[in-house]
C-alpha cells in the first residue's frame, strides 16, 4: 500500500462519516492479509489456473482473493448455501463461488451493461456473452436476472434469504443504499455480505461513491452486525437476533 494510496482512502473515510470502529479493523485486515499471502498462495494460485482455462478480458477479482479466503475459513458458508451476486460481469467471482462450494445455489444480478468503472470496456452481449461460456459447467446452479438490482429487490420473492452476499454492482451513492440495505435485509442471521470497493472514490459529486452508502449501512445498522474485515471491500457478518455487538 502507497502512502498516497493511504492518504486518499484515509481522506475519503473522513469525508464519508465512516464511524470509528472502522479504522482499526483496517489496521487489522491488513496485516492479517499479510500474514496469511505465503499460506494461502497454493490456493490462490490453483484458482488462478482455472481462470487461465476461461474467457476473461479483464480481472478484478484475484487481487482480492486472499481477503475472502481468510474470512471464509473463520466463517465457513454451508455447503449448499444460497448465495446472491449483485455485480457478475464476467463471471470470475461467480466461478470461484460455484467451484468452492459445490452444492451452493447462485443468483446472478447484471445488465451486463456496464457503466461506471467498466465504461471503457466493451459490455452488452460482450460481457454476458463470456458469462455464458464461463459458466457453462455451472449452468445448473445459476438463476439470472438480466437488468438492475432495484428491478430485482422489486420483483424477488421476499421470504427468500442467502447465506453469502457479493455486492460489486453499481457505485452510485443511490444504487449502492439500495444494494446495502434490500441486501441485508435478504441476507440470513450468521450470514455474510462482502461489499467490494469500499475505498473507490467518488467520479461524479463528492458523495457520489459507496462509502458514504455503505457508511450509513454500519450507523444504522449497528448492534446487528459483526465488522469482520475492511479493506478495498468491507465484509460484514448478520448477526442471529438478540446477539447485539
Amino acid at each position: 500500500m502507497t502512502v498516497w494510496y493511504a492518504l486518499r482512502s484515509l481522506s475519503l473515510l473522513m469525508r464519508s462519516s465512516t464511524p470509528w470502529r472502522v479504522y482499526p479493523v483496517i489496521l487489522r485486515t491488513r496485516l492479517t492479509v499479510l500474514r496469511d499471502r505465503a499460506r494461502l498462495a497454493p490456493r490462490r494460485e490453483a484458482f488462478r489456473a482455472m481462470v487461465r482455462e476461461r474467457d476473461f478480458s479483464t480481472d478484478w477479482f484475484t487481487r482480492r482473493l486472499d481477503g475472502w479466503l481468510t474470512v471464509f475459513e473463520r466463517h465457513p458458508l454451508p455447503a449448499s448455501a444460497e448465495v446472491l451476486e449483485i455485480g457478475s460481469w464476467e463471471g470470475m467471482s461467480s466461478l470461484f463461488i460455484l467451484a468452492t462450494w459445490p452444492d451452493a445455489r447462485l443468483t446472478c444480478v447484471d445488465n451486463w451493461q456496464g457503466g461506471g468503472i467498466c465504461a471503457g470496456i466493451a459490455a452488452g452481449a460482450g460481457s454476458e456473452a463470456r458469462f455464458d461460456v464461463n459458466m457453462a459447467d455451472y449452468a445448473d446452479r445459476i438463476d439470472k436476472f438480466t437488468g438492475t438490482s432495484a428491478a430485482y429487490f422489486a420483483a424477488r420473492d421476499p421470504g427468500e434469504r442467502f447465506d453469502f452476499i457479493y455486492v460489486d454492482g453499481s457505485h452510485r451513492y443511490a444504487d449502492v443504499l439500495i444494494d446495502a440495505f434490500e441486501g441485508f435485509d435478504a441476507l440470513k442471521p450468521g450470514g455474510i455480505m462482502i461489499f467490494d470497493d469500499y475505498l473507490l472514490p467518488s467520479n461524479g459529486g463528492p458523495s457520489d461513491c459507496p462509502a458514504p452508502a455503505l457508511n450509513r449501512l454500519l450507523s444504522d445498522r449497528r448492534g446487528r452486525y459483526e465488522l469482520l474485515a475492511v479493506s478495498w471491500q468491507l465484509v460484514i457478518r448478520k448477526l442471529p437476533a438478540g446477539v447485539p455487538r
